[in-house]
């Protein structure tokens, strides 16, 4: 099977071995997280008015992946990135939706 995985116990040969199903492309959890990613960019550029470069360092330290991977998700997912801008969520919008992150106006 493509994509598929062999679990080998120990002391089992390959031809022995139980297939288990890859998960879905992209599970659930993970889109979850590229919508959280794009709501905090949305965040530090609206609100902090930080430029690309800055909030993606800032979201790398919250979120423990990449800048680079980070970017790939804000181009991949540009459409969905349109739709929150166009929406234009308040700062109260954006703590009802997702409570435990700080979504403070920034100090002048």
């Amino acid at each position: 099977m493509r994509g598929g995985r062999k679990i080998i116990k120990l002391g089992e040969s390959l031809e022995d071995a139980t297939e288990v199903q890859q998960p879905d492309a992209k599970p659930k959890l993970v889109i979850q997280k590229y919508e959280t990613i794009m709501y905090r960019y949305y965040y530090y550029i609206r609100f902090h008015k930080m430029p690309f470069d800055k909030a993606l360092i800032q979201l790398e330290q919250e979120f423990y992946i990449s800048s680079g991977r980070i970017a790939d998700v804000l181009v991949g997912y540009a459409g969905a990135m349109k739709k929150i801008t166009k929406a234009a969520p308040t700062l109260q919008q954006l703590n009802e939706k997702y409570p435990h992150y700080s979504w403070q106006k920034p100090k002048k």
